[in-house]
């Protein structure tokens, strides 16, 4: 997808790409999708992130960033993945606007620098939001239909299942009963949505869990599902993102008669939960941590009433952090170079794994 070099503010981006959606020239001369990908930071500097050392690839447009980034794919052809993005300072959110394929193109290129940049993260959807935003889409929109979503389940989930809990699984519907099904599959077989994709009429739009929203049908109408979906999610993360950027450690200074004292000062985060914790929950939560990119280091529990310790390092953006849990508890304390995608990484593994009901707060306001 490429766009006549001049300055756009969001609106006039995409009013440009609807009104010239048919005669557009898209990625490998063939029709592709627009998608929007939702990242989430705090970082001025953010573009900065996605410069390449001796090449032009970054371009301001008005309000808007062409962003170009190479890639080899699987035919070892090279190619350029291009993004138009757009920052807003006070949700803390960049838009990038694509065409590009999201199995190959994204992966090899936006993806990358996402996962592995401190401070930024892609919008990750809470499974529980999905329900409210098919409630939010049923009440201005009764006939909408999910038409196809895809579920997960870790085998040692602790999310509830009615029938063989201890299994991986992994599933793909389509079929315009897809509410009820998803409903059915998450009752019996206790998966939790990763896709979701609505559909009535001209309007066809996929959401991704980690806040990938694909315009299957580029037109005003999916624009304006999709921009009011993300105004219902952005309501609760930008309150967890708030916490996890409170959590820090640092030190004061402390002047006597002798000395200087550094004093340690440290803002913990806790996360509450309804499902209690077994000794056997805590092993398995070590071992399936390391899935999702983080390590445990001098890991001890104890085997009377349940007590959990361990330092626990994001080996994607190099942040440490320790942990300590009990039975429905599971205190954050920061420690190195900690970022708020780190705790929010975290926090994500045990809604998806352990709670959906989970909560996470600041420590002093849990006693408040």
């Amino acid at each position: 997808m490429k766009v006549p070099q001049k300055d756009y503010d969001p609106d006039s981006f995409l009013q440009y790409v609807l009104d010239h959606w048919d005669e557009m020239e898209h990625e490998e001369g063939s029709r592709e999708e627009l998608k929007a990908i939702c990242v989430l930071t705090s970082r001025l500097d953010w573009v900065e992130s996605f410069l390449i050392q001796g090449m032009k690839n970054v371009k301001q447009l008005g309000e808007m960033f062409e962003i170009t980034l190479p890639y080899i794919d699987r035919f070892e052809i090279r190619k350029d993945a291009t993004y138009y993005a757009h920052y807003n300072h006070e949700r803390n959110l960049i838009i990038f606007y694509t065409t590009i394929d999201l199995t190959e193109g994204f992966k090899k290129t936006a993806e990358k620098i996402i996962n592995r940049t401190p401070n930024l993260w892609n919008l990750w959807i809470r499974p529980a939001l999905f329900d409210s935003m098919e409630s939010l889409i049923l009440a201005g929109h009764p006939e909408m239909q999910i038409s196809y979503f895809s579920a997960s389940r870790r085998f040692s989930s602790l999310i509830p299942s009615q029938i063989r809990p201890s299994f991986d699984r992994s599933i793909q519907y389509r079929g315009m009963d897809g509410s009820e099904t998803l409903r059915e599959f998450k009752y019996y077989y206790g998966v939790l949505p990763t896709v979701v994709e609505y559909t009535m009429g001209d309007i066809v739009l996929r959401v991704n869990g980690e806040g990938i929203f694909t315009l299957k049908t580029a037109n005003r109408q999916t624009v304006d599902l999709f921009l009011e979906l993300l105004d219902e999610i952005m309501d609760e993360t930008l309150s967890l993102m708030k916490t996890a950027e409170e959590l820090r450690f640092s030190s004061e200074e402390l002047k006597t008669e002798r000395k200087i004292l550094a004093i340690p000062c440290v803002e913990p985060g806790e996360i509450q939960m309804e499902t209690k914790l077994t000794m056997a929950d805590a092993k398995e939560i070590l071992k399936s941590m390391e899935e999702e990119g983080f390590s445990a280091i001098d890991a001890l529990i104890d085997e009377g009433s349940l007590s959990l310790s361990a330092t626990v390092m994001d080996s994607n953006k190099g942040s440490v952090f320790d942990i300590s849990a009990s039975e429905s508890r599971i205190t954050l304390i920061p420690k190195y170079r900690t970022s708020f995608d780190s705790f929010l990484r975290f926090f994500a593994f045990i809604t998806e794994n352990i709670d959906q009901s989970a909560t996470f707060k600041k420590f002093w306001d849990t006693y408040e």
